[in-house]
């Protein structure tokens, strides 16, 4: 055999293992409506790794730093005490595109360390991507694409981070984005609190077309981009909590292995949550409220109560500080350390799953 037959064996050999799954991952299986981690139902139960501004995960991946690292090492080893089985973390479409085609390796690296960590910790990962949450540092060459340009980037970015994900024991389930949205905006992003956007346009100009088509369109390509690279996971978009849209769920139950949705109650519209909540577990897919907070704590602690039997689990917040080590002389301190004493206090009742990984 020449020595160029001989290196490009070597090559596709290298290839071929660095992207096999781990034999130690478990098997993630979305079967009827519950999850399923190595043919165990497994009741999700843990926190969206943020909190009014603070996103610990993605400042690690804006400068991987060692100090940045062991700080979310110390998060999640808490955040497994104090009863979590599940994070969701995040990573921006900066952190992984370096153009319309080239990729960020150091992002990659940086993204396949903050899996390690997690599952050094025990806990299962929400990843959560193709986001521009602080649109001020969305790469200007990607905001002046056409739709459907924008669409591959995104695309593109899905098959990196999936390639990461595919060898990844730590990971649940990939969102393609969070809250998405089709309509005519002179923005891509909406949404706004504070400095940042956690809406985002997929269709900013309809131009007479169909919403349905669209958003169906769009998830499918997003879809085929991550089961390119990885077909053991299951995929979901975190939906806002609307009816007879576009991303109604209704719309695109086929599409996506698990439905998740962000809910956050309020007393005055109890029923309509409820129903909210029915609607969406009828789709025939295991139902995440994948954001959800005790703005109201009473009808906080009913809805999830009152649902538990139609969802697959729930994630609240935490960023990095436990009840104890939250100060109170604030309204927002008052109110995160209220939303996590409330939302611990509950975890036996929700039925929370043991950690998934050893």
């Amino acid at each position: 055999m020449s020595r160029t037959l001989i290196g490009a064996a070597l090559i596709a050999a290298v290839l071929a293992l660095s992207t096999r799954p781990s034999a130690a991952a478990p098997a993630v299986q979305a079967t009827g409506d519950a999850l399923r981690v190595d043919g165990t139902e497994f009741r999700v139960y843990g926190f969206n790794y943020e909190f009014d501004g603070t996103h610990p995960n993605l400042a690690y991946l804006d400068v991987p730093s060692r100090a940045r690292l062991l700080r979310m090492r110390a998060d999640f080893r808490e955040a497994a005490a104090l009863g979590a089985n599940t994070l969701r973390l995040y990573v921006e479409l900066r952190h992984v595109m370096a153009s319309p085609t080239r990729t960020r390796p150091e992002g990659l690296r940086a993204l396949r360390r903050t899996l390690a960590e997690a599952r050094r910790a025990g806990l299962m990962v929400d990843l959560t991507g193709n986001l521009a949450w602080d649109a001020g540092r969305s790469p200007a060459w990607y905001d002046a694409l056409p739709e459907r340009e924008r669409w591959q980037v995104q695309a593109g970015f899905w098959r990196a981070v999936a390639a990461v994900g595919a060898r990844a024991p730590s990971l649940l389930f990939y969102e393609l984005t969070s809250e998405p949205a089709i309509g005519d905006s002179p923005s891509w992003y909406a949404g706004r609190l504070g400095d940042q956007c956690f809406v985002q346009f997929v269709v900013r100009k309809l131009r007479g077309r169909d919403p349905v088509a669209l958003a169906r369109a769009w998830t499918r390509l997003l879809r085929d981009a991550v089961r390119s690279q990885d077909r053991r996971h299951p995929v979901s978009i975190g939906l806002l909590p609307l009816r007879g849209w576009a991303f109604d769920p209704a719309n695109l139950w086929d599409l996506l292995d698990v439905v998740t949705v962000h809910k956050y109650p309020l007393e005055e519209h109890r029923a309509e949550t409820a129903a909210l909540i029915r609607h969406f577990a009828a789709q025939g897919r295991p139902l995440l409220l994948g954001e959800t907070f005790a703005f109201d704590r009473v009808a906080y602690e009913d809805l999830l109560l009152e649902t538990s039997g139609l969802l697959a689990g729930t994630l609240s917040f935490y960023d990095g500080r436990a009840p104890h080590e939250v100060a109170t002389t604030t309204r927002t301190g008052a109110m995160y350390r209220q939303n996590l004493i409330s939302y611990l206090g509950l975890r036996a009742s929700l039925g929370a799953s043991p950690p998934a990984l050893p």
